[in-house]
């Protein structure tokens, strides 16, 4: 399926609720990289993601439409002697329920959603050879289940600050994700009431 029907059909699953906007948010944090072969590559980067969200008409279920952005900055291959050395960036779209049961001790929620993941890569090392084209497509798309669970303090009648850790799990494997089948961020945001 092309990346622009999934983003469609993405889309269409989420017109329901976007009537019932109550919140924009700005979240910043570390999620995996895919590296994991390379021990002097950081296997986390720093990520943004941009929100809205609301809520379900006085229900405990609040709903949130996301999309995401990160880079790890390798553009060096000094690194690596002979071989492969792929530098990724990822773009992320995605939609996410979450769960604010009431009366807690510590104010927070559980989340499950899904999300579309496109990563762009280059081959640092293959770049530098003859047979190197720049129009290759080596990009990779696919779909995973977010899980997170997330703490949050309302500042004010239209801040609340939040701190939440989120796993991605594909729905298929994947070469770029490592063997155990997951990746993450954690991630603190804050969201402004419309």
């Amino acid at each position: 399926m092309k990346l622009i029907n999934k983003i469609i059909l993405l889309i269409i699953l989420v017109t329901s609720s976007i009537n019932a906007q109550d919140y924009i948010s700005l979240d910043l944090g570390l999620t995996g990289n895919y590296h994991t072969y390379f021990r002097s590559i950081n296997s986390y980067t720093f990520a943004t993601e941009l929100k809205l969200g609301g809520g379900y008409s006085d229900s405990i279920f609040e709903w949130n439409l996301f999309i995401s952005y990160w880079d790890d900055l390798i553009r060096d291959d000094s690194i690596v002697q002979d071989g492969k050395l792929y530098t990724y960036s990822n773009y992320t779209i995605g939609y996410r329920i979450n769960l604010f049961p009431k009366e807690m001790l510590i104010p927070s929620y559980l989340g499950l959603g899904i999300s579309l993941h496109h990563v762009p890569m280059v081959n640092l090392v293959k770049r530098w050879t003859l047979d190197y084209d720049p129009n290759d497509d080596t990009s990779r798309e696919f779909f995973t289940i977010d899980a997170a669970i997330g703490f949050y303090w309302p500042l004010a009648k239209s801040f609340r600050i939040r701190g939440e850790i989120v796993a991605n799990i594909p729905f298929v494997k994947i070469d770029l994700i490592p063997d155990n089948g997951l990746n993450g961020a954690i991630k603190i945001g804050i969201d402004y009431y419309l």
